[in-house]
């Protein structure tokens, strides 16, 4: 209702196939922006999404007018939780085995319902629609997403440089390695504000009206002259 709003699938997610051959998310992001005409915009990602909007701020600074990360970290961030987990053991079994379907089944629970709480505390619907889109992306991977190139330095070394106002969303429920790197973007980004959410991995999918307040509060204070 007030913003211009375009979501497109990653290179190897959804819909979109992914060429046998050397990319970036970041770059895949500009062409799209160019071939639309549009120069510059607020990028919002959530998890592997937040990782290429911060990225793309990073390599692409005059063109991001905000950023948002959700239930992301930075690339080349390393969390000091590496506790044992029979969930994620699980998960890894589960792919080692070739058992996708399995494997995505697993992984809806570990991110989107979270490991410390009962799977059906997150609306069966919801769980189905990320095991179904989890699932394509396993099956994209697996049959070669094409060689995805790093950003050097990583984006972990580079807070510093980001001075847009930057919205750093983490869920109550989510893995801690997520509140870990939500702290530390918190703390160096220098025009940061991070919110804690009741929800595990995917808040805009677990409680879509309470996000959508969120992030409308954060970009109507970030682009008070934006019209759309």
């Amino acid at each position: 209702e007030t913003y211009r709003v375009i979501r497109y699938d990653l290179r190897g997610y959804g819909q979109t196939t992914a060429a046998p051959a050397a990319y970036t998310h970041h770059d895949d992001l500009r062409a799209l922006l160019d071939t639309l005409g549009i120069d510059r915009a607020a990028v919002i990602g959530c998890s592997n999404g937040g990782r290429v909007a911060m990225n793309f701020t990073l390599t692409n600074p005059d063109r991001v007018s905000a950023l948002g990360m959700i239930c992301s970290s930075p690339g080349g961030f390393r969390s000091s939780d590496d506790a044992p987990s029979a969930l994620w053991d699980a998960i890894v079994a589960a792919f080692e085995s070739g058992d996708l379907e399995r494997t995505s089944a697993l992984e809806a629970q570990f991110w989107a319902v979270g490991e410390s709480r009962p799977i059906d505390a997150l609306d069966p619907a919801v769980y189905d629609l990320v095991r179904e889109m989890n699932l394509i992306a396993l099956q994209k991977e697996v049959a070669g997403n094409g060689d995805e190139q790093s950003l050097a330095p990583p984006a972990v070394e580079r807070l510093s440089e980001i001075s847009v106002p930057t919205l750093i969303v983490v869920g109550t429920f989510d893995h801690a390695s997520t509140h870990e790197a939500g702290d530390f973007m918190a703390q160096n980004i220098t025009r940061a504000q991070k919110v804690v959410l009741d929800t595990a991995h995917l808040p805009s999918m677990e409680q879509p009206d309470e996000f959508n307040r969120v992030l409308l509060a954060f970009l109507r204070a970030a682009l008070p002259d934006a019209q759309t």
